[in-house]
């Protein structure tokens, strides 16, 4: 499947070797495994109907997590797993020849701090594109 490939992707590139866990859904926020950590999610996506065959576009959602009493370095620590993260998916733009094309389409942050740590969540959006018959 994609999403699969995606997650051995990421699991397999040395510059995400500090990731200590890849998950295939978000777990709850009480069960966060330690830190760094990400998952990979289906987001949905389009069928566009053609004769013979149809293309499908699928989007995932790849979360990388830093938790940490650090405030100061969480968000450098996210942002180099992310760049990390593109640049292994990018290797390989038709995941292990499950999709004719991939990219990561969008990047968001977002940033929760709670009493004695910060958590700095990245959000990729990886947008493919396949044929179906």
């Amino acid at each position: 499947s994609i999403k699969a490939a995606i997650l051995s992707k990421l699991a397999a590139a040395g510059d995400l070797s500090a990731v200590k866990k890849w998950l295939k859904a978000e777990p709850i926020p009480t069960r966060y495994p330690t830190s760094p950590f990400g998952w990979v999610e289906y987001n949905g996506g389009a069928r566009k109907p053609a004769a013979g065959s149809k293309e499908v576009f699928d989007d995932f959602f790849v979360v990388l997590v830093v938790k940490s009493a650090d405030p100061d370095n969480n968000e450098d620590t996210a942002m180099a797993l992310a760049k990390a993260a593109e640049a292994a998916l990018e290797a390989d733009p038709q995941l292990n020849s499950t999709t004719f094309d991939s990219y990561v389409s969008n990047r968001e942050k977002q940033k929760v701090f709670a009493s004695d740590y910060d958590i700095v969540a990245i959000r990729l959006t990886v947008h493919t594109w396949r044929f179906s018959a």
